[in-house]
């Protein structure tokens, strides 16, 4: 499917958000419907995961909200990662290329940027693993893996003593079914190895407006996800109109009465997205609402002066530090250089007084 574009209408822009649970908002704004940056990672159907009562099952058979064994993305600040119970959150299926990882413990299909744990804490993309007979030393040959008998009462406790896994080879097998899972700690088990969670588009718009989108050229809006992106011009508009009327406005513990842009899409994207964003942003604080802004994007930096802020915080993803790796992870996203470049621009330009920018850091290898 070629790249589809064009406009969309929407009745109310501010919906209450789930996402108050994790401490991100509990509104949210989506200037858009879909995203262009292309980012996927999956594996293959018949691929084994961990459930959380330490019983592997096929991948092919999981259903959304069962509870697998997962452990902390990040080191913590107590120097290791915890196992953690985590919850799937989202299913995709699909055809992509992939290869057949062989280890010591087993085999694994995967695409080329589906993640995997080294045994140095390293999140490395497939395109990255090399045999250990080419005697490397940069991580890229073992992998950790997990020996469910020897786990016993494992939930809340650090992620070491794992075994480590040998890679022998890997095997290019063309276009093969493969399948996405989001977990809520984004990471699982998958065939004994410590693995990285898919990011797995299911907005509302994948899930509710299907026909309407179909209608625009986009057949199946989570297999064509990365392809279009639907702009709604009319959000700085309508609101105004409900924030000028609104008498109540939801402050939890968590959200802390935050409107977050976006949790489907990126503001920040292209030249469309970017100006309906500025628009909404100035709408908001004049009405001082606090605003969480997430974004790949580098069109930001064009609008300082209304994100400079007290209300305004604004995170930038950087899943890894590696120009060539994001181009297979998220395609379409500027690279990380030029995010970093831009982040150290911001910081260039700040005054005494201004707010710091909070800066969302994945790093993985």
């Amino acid at each position: 499917m070629s790249i589809v574009k064009g406009t969309e209408q929407i009745v109310n822009p501010l919906q209450r958000s789930a996402l108050g649970k994790k401490g991100l908002c509990d509104y949210v704004i989506n200037v858009a419907s879909g995203c262009l940056h292309g980012c996927t990672f999956c594996l293959a159907p018949e691929t084994l995961i961990l459930y959380s009562d330490l019983v592997w099952r096929k991948l092919e058979h999981a259903r959304v909200g069962d509870e697998l064994l997962g452990f902390d993305e990040n080191i913590t600040s107590h120097v290791y990662r915890f196992f953690r119970k985590t919850t799937i959150e989202a299913i995709q299926w699909s055809k992509k290329p992939a290869y057949k990882i062989v280890t010591e413990v087993g085999e694994v299909i995967a695409t080329q940027n589906h993640g995997w744990l080294n045994y140095r804490g390293q999140w490395l993309p497939t395109s990255r693993l090399t045999s250990f007979l080419e005697n490397r030393k940069d991580g890229s040959s073992t992998l950790q893996s997990i020996e469910v008998a020897k786990l016993g009462k494992v939930i809340g406790k650090p992620l070491k003593g794992l075994e480590r896994a040998k890679v022998i080879d890997k095997i290019s097998l063309g276009v093969v079914d493969v399948v996405d899972i989001q977990t809520s700690t984004h990471t699982f088990f998958a065939n004994g190895l410590a693995t990285h969670n898919c990011y797995v588009p299911s907005t509302p718009a994948i899930r509710t407006k299907q026909g309407q989108l179909k209608d625009k050229g986009v057949n199946n809006p989570q297999m064509d996800w990365g392809k279009y992106l639907f702009v709604r011009e009319e959000i700085p508009e309508k609101l105004a109109t409900i924030l000028e009327r609104k008498r109540t406005w939801v402050e939890t513990e968590a959200g802390r009465g935050v409107v977050l842009l976006c949790s489907g899409t990126d503001p920040y994207q292209n030249q469309e997205t970017a100006r309906i964003t500025r628009k909404i942003v100035e709408i908001l604080t004049n009405h001082k609402k606090k605003v969480r802004i997430l974004t790949r994007g580098l069109s930001w930096v064009k609008d300082l002066d209304v994100l400079k802020c007290d209300n305004v915080i604004v995170g930038m993803s950087l899943p890894n530090l590696d120009d060539h790796l994001s181009s297979q992870i998220e395609p379409q996203a500027p690279p990380p250089t030029k995010r970093y470049q831009a982040l150290l621009g911001y910081h260039q330009r700040l005054s005494f007084g201004n707010p710091l920018m909070l800066v969302v850091v994945m790093v993985k290898g």
